[in-house]
C-alpha cells in the first residue's frame, strides 16, 4: 500500500522541478483575487455610502481592506518574481556600482 505523505512528497517534487511552478508564479494570480474580493466588497459599502449609510462600524469595511491590501502585495511580489526570473533566463547580470567604476564585470 502506498502511503500518503510520500505521494504528497512525489507530487510537489514533481511540481517544483518538472514544471517550475514556483510561489513567485502563483503570487500574481492570488494577489487578484484577494484584490478582486476586496474591491467587490468596498463597492458594495460604497453603494451602500453613497445614499447616506453609515458604513463605519461595518466589520465588512474592514474585511475588504483586508482583502485589498495583501493582493496589492502579492501582486507586486508576483512582478517582482517575474523580474527575477526574466533576469536569470536571459542571462543577465546585476551590475555592482563598484564593478562599473573600475570597469571590470
Amino acid at each position: 500500500m502506498i502511503e500518503t505523505k510520500s505521494v504528497l512528497k512525489t507530487a510537489v517534487v514533481l511540481i517544483i522541478t518538472e514544471t517550475l511552478l514556483s510561489a513567485l508564479v502563483l503570487a500574481p494570480g492570488i494577489g487578484t483575487l484577494s484584490g478582486g474580493i476586496g474591491m467587490l466588497i468596498s463597492s458594495y459599502l460604497t453603494l451602500l455610502w453613497l445614499p447616506g449609510n453609515i458604513i463605519g462600524d461595518r466589520p465588512l469595511l474592514i474585511l475588504g481592506i483586508l482583502f485589498i491590501i495583501p493582493g496589492i502585495q502579492f501582486i507586486t511580489i508576483g512582478l517582482i518574481g517575474e523580474l527575477i526570473i526574466s533576469m536569470r533566463d536571459n542571462g543577465n547580470r546585476i551590475i555592482r556600482p563598484e564593478q562599473a567604476r573600475s570597469g571590470s564585470s
